[in-house]
């Protein structure tokens, strides 16, 4: 009985590899397996492809990094971030935020002490619709 050929084998046929020959170029190549096992966080696939800057992607990891994948609300001062992130600019920050928020990974919320002033902004982690 002939044995079962791999549906990765069917593209590589016009190749003109035996089976044989296909099967050990296939377990020659490295496999990718991810080992961590605590002090990681994940993110959403499409982070890289949507035109962010560089410091919104940024301030977004380390935002997940504060939220430890539990919290969905965290509320990292301006200068923890650019501490956090090497990003000098409170402007610079601003406009990042305002990046992630317009593609729906945060909504920024002001919040204001008793007394009324400003302090730090609460940072909701949103989930992302599919799109």
């Amino acid at each position: 009985m002939k044995e079962e050929m791999s549906s990765n084998y069917q593209e590589y046929l016009n190749t003109g590899m035996t089976q044989e020959e296909f099967e050990e170029m296939e377990n020659a190549k490295p496999k990718l397996e991810d080992k961590r096992k605590k002090f990681f966080f994940w993110a959403y696939n499409d982070l890289f492809g949507r035109g962010l800057s560089p410091n919104a992607i940024a301030i977004y990891c380390l935002f997940c990094v504060i939220s430890g994948n539990r919290r969905k609300d965290i509320y990292p001062s301006y200068d923890y971030i650019a501490e956090q992130t090497t990003i000098k600019h409170k402007g610079t920050i601003r406009k990042a935020l305002k990046e992630l928020e317009d593609l729906g990974y945060v909504k920024v919320i002001t919040r204001y002490s008793k007394r009324g002033g400003r302090i730090s902004n609460l940072y909701e982690m949103l989930d992302k619709k599919a799109e």
